[in-house]
């Protein structure tokens, strides 16, 4: 329990100093940029983060639930995974630099991040499953303070280029503090396992099927604002959005330390827990929806703008958001810390995928129809159908016996 409780800490530590680094690039990117330029800025990276989720494809996961289950496998991790893998995202940096339309300065930036983005997720998804928790926070600490000394002059000087930049330091002094401490096993002599490489390669793709599928409805409704041209609406997502991750995000990082210690355990006692918190998130929602509802028409706040976002806008997004909180709580511990490390990962990778593509139709239908607050209206829609058929299916899953 100790060693849990610390690791806890420790994945604190790292998320709270890397979102600590975000939120000072949200508000000083949008006060210096402004809302367009910044929602600009949000539209290329979210690009160049849909294409390292292409390329990790569930790997870093996947490296996660292969040390956790046998701790011999990092060996051959680093000799006949990693390597290869490296080949593979220099590639898509050299690609994406080729072809890319963008100015030579933006598109240098962004082709070294996409080739080092991925390789930082491999590397922590190898530390998580040795519970080596401390080594990921130390590392995310000292790349995100040294973003943040120099965040301010960067920016203030560069503007979009200054916030891209950020990134590029943040990746790249990650990456050489991750490669530094696994120098000898990185040195060591590369082999080609074409047995173990399919091996993971199998269950990266089943998990990746799924990410893309949380792509699908997260991400894409930002490039589906950018190829619509509502930049400013992208920087008022993005704040919104932002706000809603920071109450969950508690949650994402207790799964990530619990999910190694799951995969021995007994399911069938993990479940009782699962059913509790799955009928108390389904209570939740329309209740603190109805609630923040109530509290925003009553208060005395109209034409009073949130953020620069109007009061028209965010009394209606707001409830939507509140109601969505309990549901994706449940949603990520669901996954993140039973469905995926207990070997379901074809449930998370199926479901999130058709919803992915549901959320996208009615992005475009509800976007037409509602506006901006549409996207809004399909994510709720999305994210709770989508949790309830997870839920449903992981309850009868478990070797052919059915658990709910």
């Amino acid at each position: 329990m100790k060693k849990l409780t610390i690791d806890i800490i420790y994945k604190f530590s790292q998320g709270g100093i890397k979102h600590l680094l975000q939120l000072i690039i949200l508000f000083y990117g949008t006060y210096q940029l402004g809302s367009n330029d910044f929602g600009q800025y949000v539209y290329i990276t979210t690009i160049i983060i849909t294409l390292s989720l292409f390329l990790d494809f569930g790997l870093s996961t996947t490296l996660m639930k292969e040390i956790a289950e046998n701790k011999e496998n990092e060996n051959k991790i680093y000799r006949s995974i990693i390597p290869y893998f490296s080949i593979l995202t220099l590639s898509a940096g050299v690609i994406f630099l080729t072809f890319s339309s963008l100015e030579l300065n933006i598109k240098i930036l962004l082709g070294l991040t996409l080739s080092i983005m991925p390789l930082c997720s491999v590397f922590d998804g190898v530390h998580r499953g040795k519970l080596d928790f401390k080594i990921n926070a130390k590392y995310n600490f000292f790349a995100a303070m040294l973003c943040i000394i120099l965040a301010f002059p960067i920016i203030n000087h560069f503007n979009m280029i200054g916030l891209l930049f950020l990134n590029f330091i943040f990746y790249f002094s990650l990456l050489i503090q991750y490669i530094y401490n696994c120098r000898k096993n990185i040195s060591s002599k590369i082999i080609f396992d074409g047995k173990y490489l399919l091996k993971v390669a199998s269950y990266s793709v089943i998990i990746g099927i799924g990410f893309i599928g949380q792509f699908l409805y997260t991400k894409a409704d930002i490039i589906i604002l950018g190829k619509y041209g509502y930049l400013s609406e992208i920087t008022t997502y993005e704040i919104l959005d932002r706000l809603l991750m920071y109450i969950i995000l508690p949650f994402g990082l207790i799964a990530q330390v619990l999910a190694p210690r799951v995969i021995n355990s007994d399911i069938r006692k993990i479940k009782k827990i699962t059913n509790f918190l799955f009928y108390i998130s389904i209570i939740l929602s329309p209740l603190l929806y109805l609630l923040s509802y109530f509290i925003l028409k009553s208060t005395y706040i109209y034409n009073v703008q949130l953020l620069d976002i109007p009061y028209s806008t965010y009394s209606v997004i707001i409830p939507l958001l509140i109601a969505c909180v309990p549901i994706r709580i449940f949603a990520i511990l669901q996954t993140q810390a039973l469905i995926i490390p207990l070997g379901f990962a074809r449930i998370v990778a199926s479901t999130t995928l058709f919803f992915g593509v549901i959320n996208i139709l009615l992005d475009f239908l509800l976007l037409y129809n509602y506006g901006f607050i549409g996207i809004f209206y399909s994510t709720i829609i999305v994210v709770s159908l989508n949790t309830l058929s997870q839920y449903i299916l992981f309850g009868k899953s478990s070797n052919g016996k059915k658990l709910v």
